[in-house]
């Protein structure tokens, strides 16, 4: 706008000025170099010419040509504002239709996208309107003072265009307060998976999936997801917030059928298949600040989501070949409520409501709980001539664990100085029915507690660390308190073009909090284990970066009923390593891979043996906006259990896995 009104005037001024739509003058040659500004002033209706036609540019506009451009510009401001009033306020309107509580108040799906279209249109207008509109309103009263004459002597009521321009203003700034009672937005997501075998043998994904089905050829094997949701918020400034966001795809779970199940749990030995299109609702919920007995607190109530650290509370992303928000943020989702006190700088907040278990109401419309959860690893050691468990741990959650069907939980937050924070955590998770352990001991609660800090030593330096133990009970009798924690430590530092990172972490056979605390190959959240780890980062250039991880673990060495997992002679040692370079500014390449090697020693029927497991991934991302991209995955894997026993890479007498997926997702925010 404030582009515009100098154009205008200038044209007016200036003694060679052109347009830009169509026709301008016969007297201006489409080749002078202020052609296209008069052609523009002129559509614009700024500028009319004389009253042959012609626009005589090398003659100086007059006082009173300037008055005419002036008031034609105050015209069109004028029509510009009561365009986006008009357009506030009838989607004001249609918006209070669409909130009515009876069946004919409810919008239709038309309705609903004719909002939309409207409410985008609005806010390509609106952003950094008000502000041109303020300064060309300003240059109007200046103006219309310095031309009041010659304005007069056209027939123009100087003193009503000086109210006008006035009123204008207040409106202005009124349309700049104003906001959209609610905020709609979402994304859109469409995933392509397909595999292959090599040698006879099928691959297999990091969640142990194999890479083809009963089908063999890519074509045949090729699987198609797509994903929609839409959030729904207030834009209120006073009063509670509030916001919806409801889902709908093919992603779940239903009859059998999955590309990832839930968003919980890794369908570990599973094929892909194409299930119905599932509606679900992933969170909705209502926040307000007020106070009890005179301590302030903030509540959020509804379908919510929280994480608590990850060896506590957090929600594993269980989607290595799906980017997406909701199912990667860690946050586990409940019906029920968050309170948080605030006393000074630390926070106390509770937490608790009804998880995915026996409660129908956190499943889709076909039925799959959103996320499951689960907690407990009673047991569970791999030891598979002793124990008779014929497979080794992989994936999380399915071994002698409790679903959970409601918790509660407490959390305390301090500050240390300006540069850190401790945490203390208490929580409390409860099933229905009952989890057998052994033959005859059944558990139905644990109970996780424990704490973790972090802290910053000046701009480089930085540690964090914690311990978290995991007790099971029978009801109010503890079942299991031995052999069920976790401790870490891990130190890091940040220089201009690399960074360092390194770490020990114990974990107990018996530990398993519904956390998130890492994979190894296609063993995910391991337990019994104990080692060193590190990462570094390098940036080799401005488009270059490599970045390389490894750990060393072996067995914790512990013995439960008589019976010892992975002892100090087992060892895993875990590489992944990637290089990423920046083609251009909307091409990314990536170039990678993971290696897992075990070297499991001999002992009483076991013969020990050195399974190996790796992949080797290439990948593109192509960046087509700021809120939308597009990405390529290939993935090549090479299992080998090297015949040792509880290793095969399914569930069967299969040895080997050998063959490739190939993955494709397109992501779009509106």
């Amino acid at each position: 706008m404030k582009r515009m009104l100098t154009l205008s005037l200038g044209a007016a001024m200036v003694a060679s000025v052109t347009p830009a739509l169509g026709q301008a003058f016969p007297d201006t040659p489409e080749n002078h170099w202020a052609y296209q500004a008069v052609l523009g002033a002129k559509a614009a209706g700024f500028l009319v010419g004389y009253p042959d036609g012609m626009f005589r540019g090398p003659r100086p506009a007059s006082r009173y040509e300037m008055a005419a451009a002036l008031y034609a510009l105050y015209m069109n401001l004028k029509g510009v504002s009561d365009g986006l009033a008009a357009q506030y306020n009838a989607l004001n309107e249609k918006i209070g239709k669409m909130g009515g509580g009876s069946t004919e108040g409810l919008a239709t799906k038309a309705e609903v996208k004719a909002v939309m279209d409207a409410l985008d249109a609005l806010k390509r207008q609106m952003p950094g309107q008000g502000k041109d509109f303020t300064a060309d309103i300003d240059a109007l009263k200046k103006m219309t003072s310095t031309f009041e004459k010659e304005l007069a002597s056209q027939g123009v009521d100087v003193e009503a265009t000086k109210k006008g321009i006035e009123d204008l203003s207040k409106r202005v700034k009124a349309l700049e307060e104003r906001k959209m009672p609610v905020d709609i937005h979402g994304d859109l997501n469409f995933w392509m998976g397909s595999g292959y075998g090599t040698d006879d043998e099928t691959g297999i994904t990091f969640d142990g999936r194999p890479t083809t089905g009963a089908e063999n050829g890519f074509a045949k094997n090729l699987r198609m997801g797509h994903e929609a949701s839409m959030t729904i918020s207030g834009n209120n400034d006073n009063g509670p917030k509030w916001w919806a966001t409801f889902v709908t795809g093919n992603l779940t779970e239903f009859d059998g059928s999955a590309i990832f199940g839930n968003q919980s749990h890794v369908l570990d030995g599973e094929g892909w298949s194409e299930p119905k299109t599932d509606f679900y609702v992933q969170n909705a919920g209502i926040q307000f600040n007020t106070s009890l007995f005179g301590q302030d607190f903030n509540a959020t109530v509804g379908r919510v989501g929280f994480k608590a650290g990850p060896y506590f509370f957090q929600r594993p992303d269980n989607t290595p070949y799906f980017s997406n928000e909701r199912w990667d943020n860690g946050q586990w989702i409940f019906d029920g409520a968050i309170f948080d006190f605030h006393f000074g700088s630390s926070t106390f907040t509770l937490f608790g409501g009804r998880d995915g278990g026996d409660w129908d109401n956190l499943q889709t419309s076909n039925g799959v709980p959103i996320n499951t959860m689960m907690a407990g690893s009673a047991g569970h050691i791999f030891d598979p001539t002793t124990t008779g468990l014929d497979e080794r741990p992989r994936g999380y959650g399915n071994h002698n664990g409790i679903m959970v069907d409601e918790h509660l939980g407490a959390r305390f937050s301090i500050p240390l100085g300006e540069k850190g924070k401790a945490n203390f955590n208490y929580m409390i998770f409860d099933q229905n029915g009952t989890t057998f352990i052994g033959s005859s001991t059944t558990v139905n609660r644990a109970i996780v507690f424990g704490g973790d800090f972090n802290y910053m030593f000046g701009e480089n330096l930085s540690i964090d660390g914690g311990y978290s133990q995991s007790n099971l009970n029978s009801d109010s009798t503890n079942v299991i308190d031995g052999d069920n924690a976790a401790y870490w430590a891990n130190l890091g530092y940040k220089g201009n073009k690399f960074s360092v990172k390194a770490g020990y972490k114990s974990i107990d056979p018996q530990f398993y909090a519904p956390g998130s605390w890492g994979r190894i190959g296609i063993w995910w959240n391991p337990t019994d284990i104990k080692g060193f780890y590190g990462s570094v980062m390098f940036d080799l250039s401005e488009k270059l970066s490599l970045g390389v991880y490894g750990a060393m673990y072996e067995g914790s060495e512990t013995t439960i009923n008589g019976v010892t997992g992975l002892t100090g002679d087992d060892t895993i040692n875990h590489y992944k390593a990637h290089l990423n370079y920046k083609v251009n500014d909307a091409w990314n390449l990536m170039i990678g891979g993971e290696f897992v090697n075990w070297d499991l020693a001999a002992r009483g029927s076991f013969d020990g043996g050195k399974p190996e497991e790796r992949w080797y991934n290439i990948g593109l991302k192509y960046n087509m906006g700021e809120n939308a991209w597009l990405s390529f995955l290939w993935q090549i894997s090479d299992y080998d259990s090297k015949g040792t026993s509880g290793f095969n890479p399914f569930f069967s007498s299969a040895t080997k896995a050998k063959g490739g997926f190939l993955t494709s997702q397109a992501s779009i925010k509106y």
